[in-house]
C-alpha cells in the first residue's frame, strides 16, 4: 500500500507550473483544466512515482 497523500501533488494528473500552481489535467475529471491545491483530493486521482 502506498503511503503518498492522494491529493493533486501526488497525482499522474496534477501538472504543475512554476507560475500558477498545480492544474488538473486529467480529462475525465469535474476539476480539468481548473488550478488546484498541492492538497486538494478527488475521486480521479491516479499516483505518480510514489506508489
Amino acid at each position: 500500500m502506498s503511503d503518498c497523500k492522494q491529493c493533486c501533488g501526488t497525482c499522474q494528473y496534477g501538472s504543475y507550473d512554476k507560475t500558477d500552481g498545480y492544474i488538473c489535467v486529467n480529462s475525465d475529471s469535474e476539476y480539468v483544466a481548473d488550478f488546484v491545491e498541492f492538497n486538494h483530493v478527488c475521486d480521479d486521482w491516479e499516483g505518480k512515482g510514489c506508489e
